[in-house]
């Protein structure tokens, strides 16, 4: 018998209140241009907005790309449906004009929708090519293993395995990696006693900024402690990931310029 499913967790707390937010920004400027769709300066900054937009989806500098374009495909399909019911209307009354703007503004909709899914089945295919994973630590290790013992995993982020060159194993998950792929050469005099692989570096940072949240919190309630609801809402490997690239992007921000 199957056990209960896991419950989702629960919303960021200040997510309704950035959507709503965005959602109204949106609505603004969405009614603007597509009211005018023959003003080429209304459907140009629609169209530089939405090509801004997509350059920045998956980028750091701006995490809320993936929900304004969300919110926006959501307007402009909506926007449609309502264009389409106009356009019925208003055909009955042979207003020749007002049939070719509804048409205009479904066309630009139709066209902003087209990119912005491409750019989203672009961005799924970079993710399933690769992903990003949070490895565990493996229990039981053997000091002397090498990349070819049975039971080892040798993939290394190329995906070729051994190939007879020099690899080291991290020491968190002992995966193998080729020393040239991760940029460690064997020839070096001060080879690293202790290495970790890049998702194993972001699995110990998401731990421990998690720990930093909870703390954080913990002093905000009056040292009373969050509750458990908060914590799995703040403390999530996505927002404590979204908590470390701010960080990332604080700290780079205030590095003089070289």
């Amino acid at each position: 018998e199957a056990g209960p499913s896991r419950a989702e967790p629960p919303p960021h707390p200040y997510r309704s209140a950035v959507t709503e937010l965005a959602s109204q920004l949106l609505r603004s400027l969405t009614s603007r241009c597509l009211d005018r769709p023959d003003d080429a300066d209304a459907k140009g900054l629609l169209e530089e907005f939405v090509r801004d937009l997509l350059l920045l989806l998956g980028r750091p500098e701006w995490p809320a790309a993936p929900l304004v374009l969300t919110l926006l495909s959501k307007l402009l399909c909506r926007r449609m449906e309502r264009k389409a019911e106009v356009a019925v209307s208003r055909r009955d009354s042979k207003d020749a004009k007002a049939e070719r703007e509804e048409q205009a503004a479904r066309l630009l909709s139709l066209d902003l929708l087209g990119q912005i899914l491409a750019a989203v089945v672009a961005q799924r295919k970079l993710h399933a090519d690769a992903p990003l994973t949070f490895p565990d630590d493996k229990d039981e290790v053997d000091e002397a293993a090498q990349p070819t013992d049975a039971g080892e995993d040798a993939t290394c982020v190329c995906g070729r395995g051994y190939d007879g060159g020099f690899m080291l194993d991290c020491d968190r998950c002992h995966r193998w990696f080729h020393g040239s792929c991760v940029g460690i050469e064997a020839q070096e005099d001060d080879l690293p006693s202790e290495w970790f692989c890049e998702s194993c570096q972001l699995s110990r940072a998401v731990t421990k900024q998690r720990t930093t949240i909870s703390r954080l919190l913990s002093l905000a309630e009056g040292g009373g402690g969050p509750s458990e609801e908060t914590v799995d809402a703040l403390c999530s490997e996505e927002e404590v990931t979204k908590q470390l690239l701010l960080n990332f992007l604080e700290a780079s921000s205030a590095e003089p310029a070289g």
